[in-house]
């Protein structure tokens, strides 16, 4: 049990134990933060990635209570993973240091625009073979604010996903797949693999590309890929601050 008293400090961070490693079976741990009467606490969660059952959580749950005991009442429940505000949660390698490992996987990566910005993009262990039966998520976020919205364009240099001369059509073993928005992740917009494939250029729908890169059982070098941003309104001008007026080019 750990508690902080208001008098000794007034805020601070604290973590799980093991975070931002996996974290030990069958643990309760009770954290109690007391204040003087008249203060009110707030906590803000920036992480947490706990194993999800269901949206009820009967399994590993973070509760929290409007007071000093389990017998006070209960303000939420929460498990489950952190949903980032760009609307997704974080071995694959990004050219430049560009991308973010995303904590508690294997390999998925995020990148975000540092305003019409670009970069490279590999898959893990790029040029090297890369490890069977694994499966790398990449998601990829344009600008999207009152002053900025941007497309994500990718133009693939290389891509080698060997697969079954029966499976080359439907990808089934092994495959890049590319949804260019976010909206819906149940059918891919583009799905490849094999070898010296000819990709055209990606272009978002939105701000946001999802690359899902699944080995199966194959090896092979993978892909090596360049992104950039451009601003995109979808009509030619530009935004005046502070973003409720629009300027249109004639």
């Amino acid at each position: 049990m750990f508690e902080v008293s208001s008098d000794e400090m007034r805020e601070g961070t604290f973590m799980s134990p093991t975070y931002p490693g996996v974290y030990p079976k069958n643990l309760q741990c009770v954290y109690t933060f007391l204040g003087r009467k008249g203060q009110r606490l707030k906590i803000k969660f920036n992480d947490y990635d706990l194993f999800y059952g269901n949206e009820h959580c009967p399994f590993d749950y973070i509760k929290v209570y409007d007071g000093s005991s389990i017998n006070d009442p209960l303000t939420n429940r929460y498990c489950a993973q952190y949903e980032f505000s760009e609307r997704f949660v974080n071995l694959g390698f990004i050219g430049k240091r560009d991308g973010e490992n995303i904590r508690g996987t294997e390999c998925d990566q995020k990148i975000l625009s540092h305003k019409e910005s670009n970069g490279s993009l590999y898959s893990a262990n790029y040029p090297f073979l890369y490890h069977s039966n694994t499966i790398c998520t990449y998601y990829i976020y344009g600008l999207q604010d009152e002053q900025n919205l941007e497309k994500v364009l990718f133009d693939f240099e290389k891509i080698e996903i060997p697969v079954p001369k029966s499976d080359i059509n439907d990808c089934m073993n092994a495959s890049l797949k590319i949804y260019l928005t976010s909206e819906s992740m149940d059918e891919p917009d583009y799905i490849f693999c094999g070898s010296d494939v000819s990709i055209p250029q990606v272009v978002s729908e939105g701000p946001i590309i999802v690359m899902l890169f699944s080995s199966g059982s194959s090896q092979g070098s993978g892909f090596k890929a360049h992104y950039s941003f451009e601003t995109d309104y979808r009509v030619p001008g530009t935004p005046d601050p502070p973003g409720c007026r629009f300027k249109y080019d004639p």
